[in-house]
């Protein structure tokens, strides 16, 4: 057709069309906005309870929220996670392929250094973290594993389980470049520090429960704490205790 005119499918709906999206053919996205809209809706619920679950770790105050969820190419979120860092992956069984927790390496030394008993002061100049300062960051990262359990819960029973620490980009090559992955990207801030964490799952991962997610309601039943809960509150809750 000419310029001036538009295709006879097109003809009466000018009005209808509101803006023009890039779209790579090359690498197409493979969820809609209402599967990444749901994505959302599930990890809303567990920066909830992961942020009670770090507040009890650290005997201290923790306010985790989502920046984002969005669809991206793996090997573009591959080469965007810094070196050095503190990056695990995780299986979430019975779940194929592995999925990425990454956490902020500045943010990881100040967590570690609260673990270690000290005031959660992150570091000036960052460096690769040592064997004894991985083995502490992956207790951070088993807490985040759980909690994705739990923000699943409604769809599928899983089992996750921390892998192994990513040495470097490398580690990653374990999908193709055509492979996309759904990235949570979230904003941890403690008393001292204050950084980014981020949750990967690759699409091979989701695939079996992208249908179950594209029939879940956009709300969840209001379930009742259990006695794990209730012991991660009382934990953070200022009290004075006197004896008589």
């Amino acid at each position: 057709t000419s310029k001036n005119e538009a295709p006879e499918s097109l003809r009466g709906h000018r009005a209808e069309i509101t803006g023009v999206q890039v779209y790579d053919f090359n690498s197409p996205n493979r969820l809609s906005k209402e599967q990444l809209r749901r994505i959302e809706y599930l990890h809303n619920s567990f920066v909830k309870r992961a942020s009670m679950s770090l507040a009890a770790l650290f005997r201290g105050s923790v306010r985790l929220s989502i920046k984002s969820v969005e669809e991206a190419d793996y090997s573009v979120f591959v080469e965007s996670i810094p070196s050095p860092g503190a990056t695990f992956t995780f299986a979430a069984e019975p779940l194929e392929g592995f999925g990425i927790i990454d956490v902020d390496i500045n943010l990881a030394f100040s967590l570690i250094d609260r673990l270690l008993g000290g005031r959660g002061e992150p570091m000036s100049q960052p460096r690769e973290l040592t064997t004894i300062e991985q083995t502490v960051a992956k207790t951070i990262a088993k807490t985040f594993a759980r909690e994705i359990e739990w923000a699943w819960s409604s769809l599928a029973q899983l089992k996750t389980s921390i892998q192994a620490f990513v040495v470097g980009p490398e580690t990653f090559q374990v999908y193709g470049s055509s492979t996309s992955i759904v990235a949570v990207e979230m904003r941890l801030a403690t008393d001292n520090a204050e950084g980014t964490v981020c949750i990967g799952y690759p699409y091979p991962m989701l695939e079996p429960i992208l249908r179950e997610i594209s029939k879940a309601p956009t709300f969840q039943r209001k379930r009742e704490p259990d006695e794990k809960t209730m012991t991660q509150l009382l934990n953070v809750v200022p009290m004075t205790l006197s004896a008589r």
